[in-house]
């Protein structure tokens, strides 16, 4: 029989293939354990280069080309703006796109999220990375158009009314109240 890991690990994958697109053998999978589905092989290879002390703007482009970056930065600003505690060094799914060669982060087990406003849930970097988002961010802000990627996308969410910024979190915070207040009710009766 499948052990519960085993369990998570093939619905985490049923599921990224039904929302992101293809099949389950469409897809590499690897978490914060390792591999989930198929090959950990491009995970490998692209933590190689990131690992360098110091990388060429030939290396990120070999990193940039291998992510989609705005949906990346998008992941980092939720788990920070949440003060996700659980995470970055374990919690996180990473998943490629074998027709595309594409990486993309996916939020996992975040529950610990919102218990410490304004805690840095990125530590200093130790000497090895040990392949997580933290190090991966910490690579791709080295560089110049990374850094307007990431800003953009500050921009876009915290400002002007976007999703975080203070009137956007209320307004979606009161549409989800809405959502679940005649289940919360239920619950009290």
């Amino acid at each position: 029989p499948m052990q519960a890991s085993q369990k998570l690990s093939l619905v985490a994958t049923l599921l990224i293939a039904h929302y992101l697109g293809g099949s389950t053998g469409d897809w590499d999978v690897t978490e914060s354990d390792g591999p989930v589905e198929g090959s950990n092989e491009g995970w490998d290879e692209l933590f190689s280069v990131i690992r360098k002390e110091s990388p060429t703007e030939e290396d990120y482009a070999t990193v940039s080309g291998r992510f989609d970056l705005p949906g990346f930065a998008d992941y980092m600003l939720a788990n920070l703006y949440a003060a996700n505690t659980d995470w970055p060094s374990h919690n996180w799914y990473a998943a490629r796109d074998r027709r595309t060669g594409v990486w993309r982060f996916i939020t996992w087990d975040a529950e610990f999220s919102f218990e410490r406003p304004g805690a840095n849930q990125l530590p200093e970097p130790e000497f090895n990375l040990g392949g997580d988002p933290g190090d991966l961010l910490r690579f791709l802000t080295r560089f110049r158009p990374f850094r307007a990627i990431f800003a953009d996308r500050v921009r876009l969410h915290f400002y002007n009314g976007g999703p975080l910024s203070p009137a956007g979190a209320e307004a979606t915070w009161m549409n989800r109240s809405g959502q679940i207040e005649a289940a919360v009710k239920a619950e009290y009766a």
